[in-house]
């Protein structure tokens, strides 16, 4: 949590977010942060580098369309209402069990622990290169397979 409010604050002073809400619920006995960063529409990724949002980290055609040439094979999680009576990959299980991916206490939603957004209904939690990340469908489909 001090890491992702260092680079918060960095941001800030470096005119890459506008701004940021933290919302904090105690659940059980763990403190659950829902951060949301609001961006300069300038800035790169905030948690592109040293962290696990990925969403800077996307291939360049020949042509320079800004379409990426071919996808990466990830595992992934579509986040659905029924996502608790199915069966997972074991870094899922394993994630859930460590509270690296946690239940928001805000809509139908997922935390993931590290990335910068939250997993809602129809978004994938991936699992690429030791590190968890959340995409909407239309990235997902643009970027990866699975």
């Amino acid at each position: 949590m001090k890491e992702i409010l260092e680079k918060i604050d960095n941001a800030l002073a470096n005119d890459k977010i506008s701004s940021f809400s933290i919302h904090i619920e105690k659940v059980g006995s763990v403190l659950v942060a829902d951060i949301e960063v609001n961006k300069n529409t300038t800035s790169e990724s905030l948690f592109s580098s040293g962290g696990t949002h990925i969403s800077g980290e996307r291939g360049q055609s020949k042509r320079n369309t800004g379409e990426c040439d071919s996808k990466t094979k990830v595992k992934a999680l579509k986040v659905t209402p029924e996502i608790y009576d199915r069966p997972v990959e074991p870094e899922f299980c394993e994630a859930f069990q460590q509270r690296i991916i946690i239940p928001s206490s805000i809509g139908f939603g997922f935390i993931v622990l590290g990335s910068a957004k939250t997993a809602y209904v129809g978004d994938y939690i991936i699992y690429k290169d030791g590190k968890f990340d959340v995409c909407n469908k239309e990235f997902f489909d643009k970027h990866y397979f699975y």
